[in-house]
Order: C-alpha cells, then sequence, then structure tokens
C-alpha cells in the first residue's frame, strides 16, 4: 500500500485531518492498518519509531502510540544504541 514511509506519514497527516473533519473511520483505518503485525514491522522499526511516535501523538492515534511505547520498551537497548548513533554522526 505504501511504497515508503513518507507515504505512510503523509497517510497519517491525512488521517489527522480526516479526524478533524469527523472522519473517524478514516483515521481508524489508518491505525488499523498499522496496528497488523506485517505492516507495522515494515513501517515501525528501531530506526524510526521515535519519529513515528511523534507523528502518531500529533495524529492522537492512541493506539498506535500505545504500541510505540511497548516497541520502545521493549527494544530500549536498540532504540537508545541507535539515537546514540545519530546523534554522534550528526555532530
Amino acid at each position: 500500500m505504501f511504497q515508503n514511509l513518507e507515504g505512510l506519514m503523509l497517510t497519517c497527516k491525512r488521517a489527522l485531518g480526516s479526524d478533524r473533519w469527523h472522519m473517524e473511520e478514516l483515521h481508524d483505518q489508518v491505525e488499523d492498518f498499522l496496528l497488523v503485525q506485517a505492516n507495522s514491522e515494515t513501517y515501525i522499526r528501531v530506526d524510526n519509531v521515535v519519529d513515528v511516535k511523534k507523528r502518531v501523538g500529533d495524529a492522537q492515534a492512541k493506539e498506535l502510540l500505545t504500541y510505540c511505547d511497548l516497541f520502545i520498551k521493549a527494544n530500549a537497548t536498540f532504540v537508545k544504541a541507535y539515537e546514540r548513533e545519530e546523534r554522534e554522526s550528526a555532530g
């Protein structure tokens, strides 16, 4: 369905707009899509979970936010190592 993370984020942004316009069904469909294990494993990874969490928080996708929290907790060592590596390479 999505070619890359940017496509996913665009859909989340549209879902945020849909929620504002009382189109909760679209919002729920996007969240449900991302919570399916095969999709969450593709789009939510150690290298992007912190950014995804921020974006889904903005979109008020509560179930997906909980998923990201659990993912970060279960993979804390790897997430922290990735963030540390990113900070060191940036500067």
